[in-house]
């Protein structure tokens, strides 16, 4: 049985729906991921959790430190995040690597006066109950006036409309 050129066309558009319809739910479940979905809280969170934490640090930092190969680094948008703004450094794990960094740091800080320097590190997102979570980060003052000084936050979230949304840093009480 030939159908003929009219009818190849008509057998090719319940497939051109079909790839199209697969298609949009396709990018409907990628931008819902990208948008930190309410399913699942993730690390996709940690950059504007970023911005609600320097905001709520006192002093304001004037550049950065951040860990890396350790389970406290940032994940990669964070530290994205955090170099605009400020300068951002490594901040080594070997003691005497460690000590160059902050002679350095010292050095570039003398002609400015007290330059508030924050170690940044990560502590995790979880949920907290049906429609909200936390990203906790965590900061340490290195060098200066503020030296040793510790800066835990837990940046609160909440879901609305199928996107986590930023409500407030708290501080994190030592125990």
């Amino acid at each position: 049985m030939t159908l003929g050129r009219r009818g190849h066309v008509l057998r090719a558009i319940p497939i051109a729906i079909a790839t199209y319809s697969l298609t949009a739910c396709g990018e409907r479940d990628q931008s819902a991921r990208f948008l930190g979905g309410c399913d699942a809280p993730t690390a996709a969170l940690v950059p504007a959790a970023m911005d609600a934490y320097l905001e709520s640090v006192r002093p304001p930092p004037r550049r950065f430190l951040i860990a890396s190969g350790t389970d406290s680094a940032l994940p990669g948008a964070a530290e994205g995040r955090l170099q605009r703004r400020g300068p951002t450094y490594i901040f080594p794990a070997d003691p005497a690597l460690r000590s160059r960094v902050l002679s350095r740091l010292d050095s570039l800080a003398e002609p400015y006066g007290d330059v508030p320097t924050l170690l940044v590190t990560y502590r995790g997102v979880q949920r907290a109950g049906e429609d909200r979570a936390v990203v906790r980060l965590g900061g340490y003052f290195i060098g200066g006036f503020n030296d040793g000084t510790v800066a835990h936050r837990s940046v609160q979230f909440v879901c609305d409309t199928a996107r986590w949304n930023v409500v407030r840093a708290e501080e994190e009480r030592q125990s």
